[in-house]
């Protein structure tokens, strides 16, 4: 179930729109009349900056009880930081002072840093989306508006151009990832996604043949590689958390040579490894990137490639998405990794040998146009002439096919 919060007029195919009259999430009896199960997902755009903080700690609460254990919320709040008088003046406490304007029961104007602590006070783990800092500078990491469109967003507001910001909101993800306080105290220092992912990577490495047979089904080597993982942290100060790279170490020894080689040769590259450090940041990222190589449930992009990453509950993850984004540049260099679109994949040898063989490929540019000449008017359109309708549809002109400027045959006139 997907909930609008305070959804005015705001209408999104498969989610529930509510207003405040129905659903004041200050109020849990709200929640407990309106929906029998729980919620996967929320959308509250410009709603929290009409409480007070306190009010706004205690709305989150009842969201995040109310959240299913991966849910989510997508939030916007006017942004204090943002460096323009027109729009400060009117997103102020009080508004412009118009009763009748919506800003006028404004209570508070938070900048990112304020906003953040609100939900993560609660427990939820918080993902910047759109911001500005302290400077003014705007901060911007894509998202998916299938998840929650953000109408007062960057790309979504006409008073915004690439030159120049009209209308700019904070907008935060903020995650369940954990039910409550005891549950974050049941799995530290692990994440509760990880059982079921680490389960679908034990799998995934028999079905494609990346491990020995010697490595155990099921629970049992699940616990052995949880405890090996947990060791390794258990002398690091208090909220560290097992990144997901970790499972690897403990997995290597189970490996094919031919995977264990991509991971030892990268340890030794001069250009990732410089001073060869045992604990390398682009190995550790190259790491993550084959556990779930071939795992169908999760998409390798940079967001969740960060998310895989965190290793402490301190953790910036927009400094730490910014490493991870130059830490790919330069293992697609190494050609370690291949980027296809906004997602990346992790070489083996075979697969690296392939890709130089298409590379060293000559294909001559004739070849390609007339090869794409040929799907084009072969297959994509059926019919080769225009048939003039007057005089009964007697005459018919053949269309010119040309591509990149290649006649891919010439036009026919024809008269029946």
């Amino acid at each position: 179930m997907k909930i609008i919060i305070g959804a005015g007029n705001t209408t999104i195919d498969g989610w529930i729109s509510t207003q405040e009259t129905e659903l004041n999430v200050l109020n849990r009896s709200d929640f407990e009349h309106i929906f029998n199960g729980r919620i996967s997902a929320m959308l509250a755009e410009h709603v929290w900056e009409h409480m007070t903080k306190e009010e706004g700690i205690i709305a989150a609460k009842n969201c995040f009880d109310y959240l299913e254990f991966g849910g989510y919320l997508r939030v916007a709040v006017p942004d204090l930081n943002f460096k323009n008088e027109w729009y400060q003046n009117m997103v102020k406490i009080g508004g412009n002072g118009d009763p009748e304007h919506p800003a006028y029961t404004h209570k508070i104007v938070y900048d990112y840093i304020l906003f953040k602590e609100v939900f993560e006070s609660v427990g939820f783990i918080v993902d910047l989306l759109e911001y500005c800092d302290a400077e003014g500078n705007f901060h911007y990491k894509y998202w998916n508006e299938a998840d929650g469109k953000i109408g007062r967003s960057f790309r979504f507001d006409t008073r915004n151009s690439i030159n120049s910001l009209g209308m700019v909101s904070i907008i935060l993800d903020a995650k369940k990832l954990y039910s409550d306080r005891n549950n974050f105290a049941d799995v530290y220092p692990f994440m509760p996604y990880q059982f079921n992912l680490l389960g679908s990577v034990l799998t995934s490495i028999r079905t494609h043949g990346a491990s020995g047979k010697h490595l155990a089904e099921g629970e049992r080597s699940m616990l052995a590689l949880y405890k090996e993982s947990a060791m390794k942290i258990m002398t690091e100060e208090p909220g560290t958390l097992v990144p997901f790279n970790m499972f690897y170490d403990a997995l290597e020894q189970f490996l094919d040579h031919s995977h264990r080689g991509v991971i030892s040769r990268a340890l030794d590259n001069d250009y990732l490894n410089p001073n060869k450090q045992s604990d390398c940041f682009d190995v550790n990222v190259l790491k993550t990137l084959f556990l779930i190589k071939y795992v169908k449930e999760i998409a390798v992009n940079v967001e969740n490639i960060t998310s895989l990453m965190v290793s402490s509950i301190d953790t910036d993850r927009i400094e730490l998405l910014k490493n991870i984004e130059e830490s790919l540049k330069r293992l697609v260099r190494q050609t370690l990794v291949q980027k296809n679109g906004d997602l990346y994949v992790f070489l083996t040898d075979e697969e690296k040998e392939i890709n130089r063989e298409i590379e060293t490929h000559n294909v001559e540019i004739a070849e390609v146009i007339n090869k794409v000449s040929e799907l084009i008017f072969n297959g994509l359109y059926e019919e080769k002439k225009y048939r003039y309708p007057a005089f009964n549809g007697r005459y018919a002109f053949g269309f010119n096919q040309i591509v990149d400027d290649r006649p891919y045959c010439y036009p026919l006139y024809s008269h029946f």
